[in-house]
């Protein structure tokens, strides 16, 4: 079942506030800085005036930021509200898109999963692909999760990965403190 707009907007505004630093972006989402060099990049999700901004621009990165609302007030750069089920922009617009602590905040159906991943391939240039990071074993494991890939598979290649924390103070754990396997979720579109 889809959402409503105040469902989506209630549940984005708890995720936002992702100010992670550059590192984090890239371990968590399986890329380099050097990656995203000429490129034009949307982070969905992120923090408007954060870390990844300012790291990113330092290196000459084209970021925008899209953010459910705007934590900082008012910041310089191309920043913009919205949510990830909705992207305000044309088809085609970014060559790579980041999102990093958005999914375990979206209404959990394949419905609201679904338009999501296609909103983010529907703003992807061909070859271009979405980072998403954490899948959640909840999520991971869940049928409403499965089918929403299965219903985009058809639009992009997706890739599944295990992210490794071995070399990370952080590990992730369970609600009995067993470690937790999380994934990150690419899609690449066709």
């Amino acid at each position: 079942m889809t959402a409503s707009r105040e469902e989506r907007v209630k549940k984005a505004d708890r995720a936002d506030c992702n100010d992670s630093e550059l590192t984090t972006y890239e371990h968590h989402l399986g890329f380099k800085l050097s990656d995203l060099k000429g490129k034009k990049v949307l982070d969905i999700g992120g923090t408007m005036g954060g870390n990844l901004y300012y790291e990113a621009k330092a290196e000459e990165v084209d970021i925008v930021i899209l953010s459910a609302s705007n934590v900082y007030g008012s910041c310089a750069g191309p920043n913009v509200l919205g949510l990830a089920q909705e992207l305000p922009f044309l088809d085609n617009s970014f060559d790579i898109e980041l999102s990093l602590g958005v999914l375990p905040f979206l209404p959990e159906s394949t419905e609201e999963y679904e338009v999501t991943f296609l909103e983010s391939i529907r703003t992807c240039r061909v070859g271009g692909r979405t980072m998403f990071f954490p899948v959640l074993p909840r999520m991971n494991q869940s049928a409403e999760f499965k089918r929403a890939i299965q219903n985009v598979s058809d639009h992009a290649g997706v890739i599944l990965e295990v992210v490794d924390f071995s070399d990370w103070s952080f590990q992730p754990e369970d609600e009995e403190g067993n470690p937790e396997i999380l994934h990150r979720l690419i899609l690449v579109k066709k």
